[in-house]
């Protein structure tokens, strides 16, 4: 191996890698938006895996390619900077046009080809950058904490850079500025360490192929970029809500914007119309409405409220909350394109306060789309307010007479789990705990929901409400109202239990919109199933042995459908192992990708990576013993594990980050971002010190910590709902830093000691670490849907302590 001064190494090579780092983590980040536009928000996790498992194969191929090493320069690693900043653009574009239909997979064996060829092309650029980071750190251990770090600050940085990409540009633009940028490292890397002539200073020809290549491509890339031309829009599956409206003839496309929180594509159409849960007793004609369609999946109706017809809001389930509480203050939680806002008013509110999460949206309906929806927002009894419902709520002393959650979603035939993976911190034991604080006495808390068969969705909000009540120590039983539509149910429970005029209201309402009582204090069993007849009324069962026996009910009961919580805040996960038969006899029947099996989907994915995580690493195992002919027998299973260990606990503790900062961050985007900034900034300045920190004591005090965060951070959580955004963002990348500081340490700690010791496992090291980041990841998915995300960092924490217990002694003084 060529030692480190026989090369020229300056400033520049630092600075590539930290740019090809952090241009790929602008391309991840640009793929989690891609594949949610897509194919939905269940495959944005694909592109972490893709990620990880790109920089395993890394090193599996720097271990069967050990000539790599042997005479890197500058020219080389900027020929593959190079082949990254290509694929990152054609890998797209050509994935972006794969017929690939992810609903047939499990079933149809011709489009596994497919989803092989699909997955490939966007996992080729890890591989390269993979290469470009790892090819230095394993030849020049001795500086391995300085390009380590230079790898962790860029990608850190790069996080931001996403997030401001995606603000300004779409996904699709996102990506093609991070093929720039890979172009930009390649250019920087071809010069930090060109091989010279030995009779004079000029650049070899090769340097200047890479040079002229990588600024060529950068000038076209800049132009795409600007142009943001139509055939470089993300090719949505045809199952997609928006594809399906664009079929009727008269559909079209009136306006699309996008942020780093979501793509808007507003359709006006003759063919929308949407009033979840009208009452059959309605016989006026329909509202004009377009569609305001999010990410190509959720429809929300703007409807022109100027002209609709007497009786409409009257007729919608949730005119009930103010026929019990007029001239009432109103928040509504999500109001969506303002359907739920417009039957406050209706209902004679006195004033309502919109909360809105998404910013872009929010801009939309107060000038764009005022037309589509009768001016509604410029009522002088409307307020729009751009908040994330939890922190607005927690750091306000405001109550209102009724808060609703407005039905402002698509509806999700729920079997097993489809949707598992999206969290929902607006439905959790918290979140309605905060609710109905912030209630007056008398208030109603209103949570209007999709009508599943078998019920889940509508349970497990029963659920909430009922947990809640209980817990303030109130009988649920006096506080519950529920009643269904034929396609929703509408849940209302009161801080004060229902007096006998409001029991006579509600009667009178079901009467009057022929919707059907499934509970209130005191119903009778005949009192249900009247106007929407099913032969088995399972819904009025299931709510009164829900309120019976609670804990019997849920251990019986086919689905899971306990409350939610913060630290599980998975509300669409409602599966149970004994499902898997009906899963199973599903598959290619049912118009659900995987069969609905979503959980399982996950499983399967842990399983396989698992098997090709350990087929990669005995690739280079083998190779490693064919290469120590003579030399005396290694016993590698101590640095195998302890860089195996890296690997899971890194990212498990970054999955659990993620998810559990989401409550303070307001949408995924930002989450992703900010604590991959945090942990890798503040990594990137752990890998620099390494050499100054004592290895043992860091893990040590790095699993205890671990430790402390997974047992505080819902109280830190809670505290950091009250502050504004600024702050919460501030504080999240501080509080990361001691986490991020000593798990930078790790990594470089093993490098020099296996440099000492074992020089020819170094790319081992690296794909080891690679490969079980993958497992980590997908283990991590599955873990915190089960038992949440303090079981995550609990976990993380075990495999740190597994890697203290691998760290192996050295005859050899570890090199300063």
């Amino acid at each position: 191996m060529t030692s480190f001064k026989t090369i020229e190494v300056s400033v520049l090579l630092y600075l590539g890698v930290a740019i090809v780092a952090g241009a790929t983590i602008v391309y991840e980040v640009a793929l989690t938006r891609i594949f949610s536009i897509a194919y939905g928000y269940h495959f944005a996790f694909l592109a972490m895996s893709l990620g990880l498992l790109g920089f395993g194969m890394s090193g599996t191929l720097i271990s069967l390619r050990p000539a790599w090493r042997q005479a890197l320069g500058g020219v080389r690693l900027g020929w593959l900077a190079v082949g990254a900043s290509a694929t990152f653009f054609s890998g797209y574009l050509l994935a972006n046009n794969i017929p690939l239909d992810p609903y047939r997979v499990g079933w149809d064996p011709g489009q596994l080809p497919l989803l092989a060829a699909y997955l490939l092309a966007y996992a080729l650029p890890f591989l390269l950058t993979g290469l470009v980071q790892g090819l230095p750190i394993t030849s020049w251990p001795e500086r391995a904490g300085k390009i380590y770090a230079a790898a962790l600050a860029g990608s850190g940085l790069g996080g931001l850079l996403a997030l401001l990409a995606l603000e300004r540009l779409s996904a699709p633009g996102a990506l093609t500025a991070a093929s720039g940028g890979a172009a930009i490292s390649a250019l920087l890397l071809s010069r930090a360490a060109s091989e010279r002539s030995a009779r004079n200073k000029a650049w070899t020809s090769s340097q200047k192929a890479v040079t002229g290549t990588s600024v060529a491509m950068f000038a076209a890339l800049a132009l795409v970029t600007a142009a943001q031309p139509g055939w470089l829009q993300v090719r949505m599956s045809e199952y997609k809500p928006l594809p399906q409206l664009l079929r009727y003839p008269d559909s079209k496309v009136a306006l699309n914007a996008s942020n780093a929180q979501s793509r808007i594509d507003v359709v006006d159409s003759t063919s929308v119309h949407s009033a979840p849960g009208l009452s059959f007793t309605y016989q006026g004609s329909l509202p004009r409405q377009a569609a305001v369609v999010i990410d190509g999946e959720r429809i929300l109706p703007a409807t022109g409220v100027d002209q609709l017809e007497p009786g409409f809001f009257g007729a919608l389930p949730s005119a009930l909350a103010y026929r019990l509480k007029p001239d009432s203050r109103v928040l509504v939680l999500e109001p969506g394109a303002g359907l739920e806002v417009a039957t406050a008013l209706h209902g004679a509110a006195a004033s309502v306060t919109a909360l809105e999460s998404n910013p872009l949206l929010t801009d939309l309906l107060q000038v764009p789309l005022a037309s589509r929806t009768g001016n509604l927002y410029q009522d002088p009894r409307v307020r729009l307010v751009t908040a994330n419902p939890r922190a607005y709520l927690a750091g306000r002393a405001e109550d209102f007479d009724v808060i609703s959650l407005a039905l402002s979603e698509n509806r999700r035939t729920v079997t097993a789990g489809a949707f598992s993976l999206s969290e929902n911190y607006l439905m959790t034991r918290e979140a309605v705990d905060t609710y109905l604080d912030r209630l007056r006495p008398g208030g109603l808390l209103v949570m209007h929901r999709w009508l599943q068969l078998p019920p889940t969705d509508e349970l497990r909000t029963a659920a909430l409400l009922i947990d809640a009540l209980e817990q303030n120590g109130k009988e649920a039983g006096r506080h519950l109202v529920a009643l269904r539509s034929f396609s929703t149910m509408l849940l209302v429970a009161s801080k004060e239990p229902f007096t006998d005029d409001q029991i006579a209201e509600i009667r009178g309402f079901a009467e009057g919109t022929q919707l059907d009582l499934v509970h209130y204090p005191g119903i009778q069993a005949s009192e249900s199933n009247r106007w929407n007849v099913l032969r088995n009324d399972r819904y009025y069962q299931s709510f009164r042995s829900m309120l019976e026996d609670r804990e019997s009910f849920f251990r019986n009961y086919e689905y899971e459908v306990r409350a939610p919580s913060d630290d599980r805040p998975f509300f669409f996960h409602f599966f149970k192992w004994a499902q898997i038969p009906t899963v199973l006899s599903l598959m290619g029947k049912t118009w659900q990708p995987f069969g609905g099996s979503g959980y399982l989907l996950v499983l399967g994915l842990l399983v396989v990576t698992t098997l090709l995580s350990a087929a990669m690493i005995v690739l280079p195992a083998v190779a490693l013993r064919r290469q120590r002919a003579g030399i005396p027998r290694l016993q590698p299973v101590r640095p195998v594990a302890y860089f195996a260990m890296l690997g899971l606990g890194f990212l498990m503790v970054e999955v659990a980050l993620v998810g559990r900062f989401l409550i303070v961050l307001n949408h995924s985007a930002l989450s992703f971002t900010m604590v991959l900034f945090g942990l890798l900034i503040f990594s990137g300045l752990g890998s620099l010190l390494s050499s100054r920190i004592p290895w043992r004591p860091a893990l040590a005090a790095l699993v205890l910590l671990t430790a402390v965060y997974a047992l505080s951070l819902s109280t830190i959580l809670q505290i950091l709902l009250k502050v504004g955004l600024p702050l919460r963002i501030i504080a999240t990348v501080l509080l990361l830093a001691p986490l991020g500081i000593l798990m930078g340490v790790a990594f470089p700690k093993g490098l020099r000691r296996l440099a000492v010791d074992r020089p020819a496992m170094l790319p081992m090291a690296w794909g080891v670490n690679g490969f079980t980041s993958v497992i980590g990841a997908v283990l991590a998915a599955l873990v915190s849907l089960s038992w949440g995300y303090s079981v995550v960092l609990a976990a993380g924490g075990l495999a740190y302590l597994l890697a203290l217990a691998a760290v192996w002694k050295s005859p050899r003084p570890e090199p300063d």
